[in-house]
């Protein structure tokens, strides 16, 4: 009889030395359960690092291997932390820094293979005989992955075609390291036959005794680092599982961090200080960044959008910015803390019409309070605007006060197109640029707005942007109405075509 414990975390989200103290605690499971004779397996089911975090904005998530390595982990199934912001170029990075094993059978280009530094199933060998398939699947986002080339099986066909493979090679346990999340699971375990364990992720649910779906044992650890999840099986000779329990365990406290862990984050630290003191450029006026009214750091984002593209317009959502920068020289890590959402160049023809409506929208409280989890903390914003100069009435009707529009000097003209330059943001339905009247022109998934800003920088012996106001009679969103948050836009369904020029 092999007898197994797999010791498992999952969405700990950068809370790293939440993590120094849950290795502590998996340290002494393993070592009390080999005590018992048993093979001890440590696995995480994704997303233990996060964007919202510097250490992982700065070398995106490349990085931070080395600390989940420590930590003892061998398997981890890729959540959505890094490639859905980063991509997949970043996810090759992390793989060859990683001490483990990455998996993730439905991200596949258009040859069918997985990304490469990513496995679609490993077969481990247990103890007398017994060998375990172990496969991992991760959310597809709808398809989103699209954006990067690749292609995204339909999980249940793609479990299907791996648990017959794992068992035709050999496997007595199949194993499925999920970051799909507890819904998900459970309708896999329904439809798909001969998964004996899903250790799960994504959806950061806590289930202290486990979930049973037919045959199938469900598993998932909590979130940020607070509970190790155990799971003991007997496994008979043939594969059949003769006794089975599920333990959560409270990582406390006041727990001693474990010292490799704390040795790893001390390394990290080390890299990051290079990388955050590296020079980008010279500034020669501060920008000062407000959500809510003029922001000169948002309507600079919009100017090296602009410039970039060779726009007439540059237009951003002002949530996509943290801070401002200060005059003088510009540090790297200064940059990816001012432009830390993973958001990409884009560039569209917009009519007049919809521009004018994009810019109403961005003085409508329902839509610039929006809280977006993606821009982590920070609301849609008022936007930032380049090439555009707009007259405010602070006292008009949400819809109606944009009083005056200017681009490039000229009357804006509802009936003619803008190339405007922006990010994949701004499209959004809870954005500006949503609806008729859009059509891309290019986009670029393989740099971040980041990028943009310190390539702008770097290519400049020093910048000077232009701070001419933009938003003529604005001066804080809150005075032209209370905000709310979620709801429906009051803009929604209104048409501006019956207006010639304004």
């Amino acid at each position: 009889m092999a007898r197994l414990t797999f010791l498992h975390s999952n969405d700990i989200h950068g809370r790293l030395e939440g993590l120094a103290r849950l290795t502590t605690l998996a340290r002494r499971e393993q070592a009390h359960a080999e005590a018992e004779g048993r093979t001890v397996f440590r696995w995480d089911a994704g997303d233990a690092f996060d964007r919202r975090f510097e250490d992982c904005r700065l070398t995106r998530g490349e990085s931070l291997a080395p600390v989940l390595t420590a930590s003892g982990v061998t398997l981890q199934t890729l959540g959505n932390d890094i490639g859905l912001g980063y991509g997949m170029t970043a996810v090759t990075r992390m793989a060859r820094r990683a001490g483990y094993t990455l998996l993730a059978a439905n991200l596949r280009d258009q040859d069918g293979a997985v990304v490469e530094g990513l496995r679609a199933s490993v077969l481990l060998n247990g103890p007398d005989g017994l060998s375990i398939g172990v496969f991992g699947l991760t959310d597809p986002f709808g398809g989103i992955y699209g954006v990067y080339g690749l292609n995204t099986p339909d999980v249940h066909d793609l479990a299907r075609q791996t648990v017959t493979e794992l068992r035709d090679a050999g496997a007595g346990l199949v194993v499925l390291l999920s970051h799909l999340g507890l819904e998900a699971d459970h309708d896999l375990a329904a439809a798909v036959s001969g998964i004996d364990l899903i250790i799960g992720g994504h959806s950061h649910d806590l289930l202290p005794e486990g979930e049973r779906v037919g045959k199938t044992l469900v598993v998932q650890a909590g979130e940020f680092a607070e509970h190790l999840g155990r799971v003991d099986l007997d496994v008979g000779a043939a594969g059949a599982i003769l006794a089975d329990r599920v333990t959560v365990l409270p990582v406390p406290a006041d727990l001693e961090p474990d010292a490799e862990v704390m040795e790893a984050l001390a390394a990290l630290e080390t890299e990051l200080q290079g990388i955050r003191t590296e020079a980008v450029g010279t500034l020669a006026a501060s920008l000062h960044l407000d959500h809510w009214g003029e922001s000169p750091m948002a309507h600079f984002a919009a100017q090296v959008l602009r410039e970039r593209a060779g726009a007439e317009v540059g237009l951003i959502s002002g949530g996509a910015l943290h801070t401002g920068l200060q005059a003088g020289e510009v540090r790297r890590g200064a940059v990816a803390n001012a432009v830390p959402a993973t958001i990409n160049p884009m560039t569209s023809r917009v009519t007049g019409w919809r521009l004018r409506m994009a810019l109403e929208r961005g003085l409508d409280p329902e839509v610039v309070t929006y809280l977006h989890r993606g821009l982590r903390g920070s609301p849609i914003g008022v936007p930032g605007l380049s090439g555009v100069q707009v007259t405010v009435d602070p006292a008009g009707r949400v819809g109606e006060r944009v009083q005056r529009v200017q681009v490039n000097g000229e009357a804006l003209d509802l009936g003619r197109e803008y190339v405007v330059a922006h990010t994949d943001l701004e499209p959004a339905p809870y954005a500006f640029l949503h609806g008729e009247g859009v059509t891309e022109i290019a986009s670029d998934f393989t740099v971040l707005l980041e990028d943009v800003v310190r390539q702008h920088f770097q290519h400049r012996t020093s910048v000077h942007p232009d701070l001419e106001p933009v938003w003529l009679g604005l001066r804080s969103l809150p005075l032209l109405g209370t905000p709310q948050l979620g709801g429906a836009s009051a803009l929604e369904g209104k048409n501006l075509r019956g207006h010639d020029q304004v």
